[in-house]
């Protein structure tokens, strides 16, 4: 997500994210403070309104991180957005995970590739992302 400058990088990234959010629900996503500056720190999007309603008894929350960053890789630049975690999850009506989608590098576990959990049918299992190659795709 390039730009001349830290708000165009930002923008590049988060668009997006918002056009995909708002055709599931009127909400819009909060940004954390400073989280349109380069500032060497990690923030995060949040939904305003809280998890989204896709259905009567299942809610869709999401978490993604990132740093905006300088480079010099062609056509990348000056500014990028660089993610750096994200923690998408479907929920019941009891708030317990239904199905989860998540990818954080530097957390607590020794699994560090994007992944899947339907921790109801298989608690504890990290059911591997389907690659195409090198590319990263996200889930909104």
């Amino acid at each position: 997500m390039a730009g001349r400058n830290p708000r165009e990088a930002f923008a590049a990234f988060s668009e997006p994210l918002q056009q995909n959010v708002s055709c599931l629900a009127n909400d819009v996503l909060i940004v954390s403070p400073g989280g349109r500056h380069a500032s060497r720190k990690v923030h995060s999007l949040t939904l305003a309104n809280g998890p989204i309603n896709i259905t009567d008894e299942l809610t869709l929350d999401l978490s993604p991180m990132y740093e905006i960053i300088q480079t010099d890789e062609p056509g990348k630049g000056p500014y990028k957005v660089s993610t750096r975690a994200y923690d998408y999850a479907v929920r019941d009506g009891g708030g317990r995970v239904q199905a989860s989608y998540h990818w954080h590098p530097l957390g607590r576990s020794s699994y560090t590739d994007p992944h899947f959990h339907v921790p109801l049918q298989w608690p504890g299992v990290h059911l591997p992302r389907p690659t195409r190659g090198r590319a990263r795709s996200d889930f909104l």
